[in-house]
């Protein structure tokens, strides 16, 4: 549980139930009136921007995401193919609309680094971000560091 002004950028809460992370936040005293801490949340499902104060009274729950490598196979009608990187038999889809923008920017056998989230009714953990990143060697002898 984090307390009203932990709630920072770069955090992820739970609000309403939904996973969301922090974008910006700013701790307001007015005169006469408690302080209240005045965010902007991105829900990590729908990607939707939401405005939301926190009152010095409040307790946050923070949101149980995992970070974890997988790899990208294929695309085939706006599916996109996926697996585990030391199982490539378990293999799962994703929608465009949850990849975002680095959808364009994904080739066959690369590393992603992908955000799942752990609801407290299912054990089974579900993808809500994927974040492109290159893990493949190149063709020339020079060796690129993870990253």
């Amino acid at each position: 549980m984090l307390e009203y002004n932990e709630v920072k950028p770069g955090k992820y809460i739970l609000y309403n139930g939904e996973p969301y992370e922090v974008l910006e936040s700013h701790v307001a005293r007015t005169q006469m009136r408690k302080p209240q801490n005045q965010t902007k949340l991105r829900s990590m499902l729908s990607g939707r921007i939401t405005p939301v104060s926190f009152h010095s009274s409040e307790r946050i729950p923070e949101a149980d995401i995992d970070s974890r490598l997988i790899k990208f196979i294929y695309e085939s009608r706006g599916q996109y193919c996926f697996s585990e990187i030391k199982d490539a038999s378990k293999r799962f889809f994703l929608d465009s609309a949850i990849i975002g923008p680095q959808v364009k920017f994904l080739k066959g056998d690369t590393e992603v680094s992908a955000l799942t989230f752990t609801s407290e009714d299912s054990d089974e953990p579900k993808i809500i971000e994927e974040q492109s990143r290159s893990h493949s060697r190149p063709a020339r002898s020079s060796i690129l560091p993870f990253l």
